[in-house]
C-alpha cells in the first residue's frame, strides 16, 4: 500500500514555491491560498480513489485534515481552509468537527455560502432538521445559482417533509443534465407525498429512462409505491 499523499506545508510555509526574486517579501495571504489549492487537490484525488481502496483514501483524507489544522496557525482567518475542513469531516463522518469547522468559517464570513451548507448538511445529518433546513435557506439565499446546492436543498426538503417546497427547489434541475435523473426522482417522491399520483409517476418514468437507479445515490430509498 503507498503512503497517504501529504501536504508539503514546510516547502509552502517557507514560501520557495512563491518567490521570485531575492527580494520578493512572504506574503500570508499567499501561502494559505496555495496551502489550500495543493489540500484540495489532495482531497480529490483521496476521494476519487475511495471506491478502490477505502482505507488508504480515509489514511490521507486524516492527513489532509491535520495538515490544514496545523496550517490554521499561519491563517487563522482562512474561510477557504476551515471549509475544506469541514467538509473533509463531513465526507469522514464526523458531524459534530464538520459543523464546528463551518461555524467557524461563519464567524469570518458570514456570507459563506459553503459554510452555510456544510453546516446545514451536518445538522440535517445529526437530526437537527430545524438548525440545518434555516442554513440551507440561508446558502440558497447567497449562491441561487449553484445547482450542486439547489439539488442539495432540494433533497434535503423532500427528506425532511416540506414536500411543496421541494417541488419548488427541484424543478428547475429537471433541465439540468447534470442532475436531471436524480431531480426528476426526488421532485417525484415529493410528487407522491403531495397525492399527485400522475406528476409523480411521470417523474419517476423520466428518472428511469435517463437510467437513474435510487440505490446508486440514496441507498435503500425507493418509491412509496
Amino acid at each position: 500500500m503507498s503512503q497517504p499523499m501529504r501536504l508539503n506545508l514546510a516547502l509552502i510555509v517557507s514560501c520557495l514555491s512563491i518567490v521570485v526574486s531575492q527580494t520578493t517579501a512572504c506574503r500570508a495571504d499567499a501561502n494559505c491560498d496555495q496551502i489550500y489549492e495543493a489540500a484540495k487537490s489532495a482531497v480529490l484525488k483521496h476521494k476519487q480513489t475511495y471506491l478502490r481502496t477505502p482505507a488508504e483514501a480515509e489514511a490521507g483524507l486524516d492527513s489532509t485534515a491535520a495538515d490544514l489544522i496545523s496550517a490554521l496557525a499561519q491563517c487563522p482567518d482562512s474561510e477557504d481552509i476551515l471549509v475544506l475542513i469541514s467538509h473533509i469531516r463531513f465526507q469522514q463522518g464526523r458531524l459534530d468537527e464538520s459543523r464546528e469547522f463551518a461555524m467557524s468559517a461563519l464567524e469570518i464570513a458570514p456570507d459563506s455560502a459553503a459554510a452555510h451548507e456544510l453546516v446545514a448538511l451536518s445538522s440535517l445529518a445529526m437530526g437537527e432538521s430545524e438548525l440545518g433546513l434555516s442554513h440551507f435557506e440561508r446558502a440558497f439565499a447567497l449562491a441561487p445559482n449553484d445547482s450542486k446546492l439547489r439539488m442539495n436543498y432540494c433533497s434535503s426538503l423532500e427528506n425532511t417533509g416540506r414536500y411543496q417546497q421541494a417541488v419548488s427547489i427541484c424543478t428547475p434541475l429537471v433541465d439540468n443534465p447534470q442532475f436531471r435523473p436524480v431531480a426528476h426522482y426526488i421532485r417525484g417522491r415529493a410528487y407522491e407525498a403531495l397525492g399527485n399520483a400522475d406528476q409523480a409517476n411521470a417523474d419517476y418514468e423520466a428518472a428511469a429512462n435517463l437510467g437513474y437507479s435510487p440505490d446508486a445515490h440514496y441507498p435503500g430509498k425507493q418509491t412509496r409505491q
